[in-house]
């Protein structure tokens, strides 16, 4: 949405190489689908149970701090900016 190129698995190298801001928003929303198909189809998601909610945020916590660590290295190396 800020219209800068990312590492995507689309990427070439994968995950390594940037792609378009357009690309970025795409797998994006493939990603949120997911998820939405995984907490509420898959499983016994219940959105007013707070445990439920917990276990989800703990999961995007690590999930983000992963993310962030990996893109880190990304920066060290040199390959993302």
């Amino acid at each position: 949405m800020l219209g800068r190129t990312f590492p995507t698995p689309f990427a070439s190298p994968p995950f390594r190489g940037l792609s378009s801001s357009r690309v970025n928003v795409l797998y994006g929303l493939c990603n949120l689908t997911v998820a939405y198909a995984l907490l509420l189809r898959v499983g016994d998601f219940e959105p007013r149970s707070a445990l439920h909610v917990g276990v989800f945020g703990l999961g995007l916590a690590a999930m983000s701090l992963f993310i962030t660590r990996s893109l880190a290295r990304l920066r060290q190396m040199g390959l993302y900016s």
